[in-house]
């Protein structure tokens, strides 16, 4: 049991090594968000309230029938 624990602790210079490299992550990451233009397509848009001929709606395809 002794040496199934001391296999499992983390040595110093691992931890020292995972946490440059989550700093690092990190950085990457918010240097992509910020790099990143935002997208205007996930921004939802509201034209109107009116239903055009065409419509997928049913009740507007139910008169064409």
């Amino acid at each position: 049991l002794h040496l199934l624990q001391a296999a499992m602790t983390p040595r110093p210079s691992d931890l020292g090594h995972l946490r440059n490299l989550k700093t690092t992550l990190c950085n990457d990451l918010l240097r992509a968000w910020n790099d990143t233009p935002p997208q205007r397509e996930l921004v939802p848009q509201v034209i109107g309230t009116e239903v055009f001929e065409g419509s997928t709606e049913p009740s507007a395809n139910a008169n064409q029938r």
